[in-house]
């Protein structure tokens, strides 16, 4: 059987940074994307020829652009820590699971033993009281 009692943990002194070094680390690459938006909005326009790089005001160019790229980058970031951050191993092993599978399938069995034990006492009982 599992035990109730949890041992926490400790946590590294680091993780009580993580969100503010995640804001810190998003508002950099807002202000990456805004400063690259022109560039790329050039470089878009002269790649491809459909693209004149003037279709909508200037400010909604650069604000989609910097989106984009903002974009980007917290994907890739996100990327980046899905693969390579460390995932908690779980202490469960296969042969505790299964120990505490069969001990609940014997409880399980060992209760409806008895419930039919009782049942039967009971109709006993009452056949018992109707001859009476």
């Amino acid at each position: 059987m599992s035990s109730d009692i949890k041992v926490k943990a400790r946590k590294s002194p680091i993780s009580a940074l993580l969100p503010a070094m995640g804001v810190i680390l998003l508002l950099a690459y807002g202000y990456v994307g805004w400063a690259l938006a022109p560039e790329l909005i050039a470089w878009t326009a002269d790649e491809f020829s459909g693209f004149s790089g003037n279709e909508f005001d200037e400010n909604i160019m650069r604000t989609a652009f910097a989106a984009f790229i903002f974009l980007v980058f917290t994907s890739l970031t996100g990327l980046a820590v899905a693969i390579f951050v460390p995932r908690k191993r779980s202490r469960v092993n296969e042969k505790d699971l299964d120990k505490e599978r069969k001990a609940n399938t014997k409880r399980i069995k060992q209760q409806k033993k008895k419930q039919r034990e009782l049942a039967q006492k009971a109709r006993a009982n009452t056949k018992r009281m109707g001859e009476e």
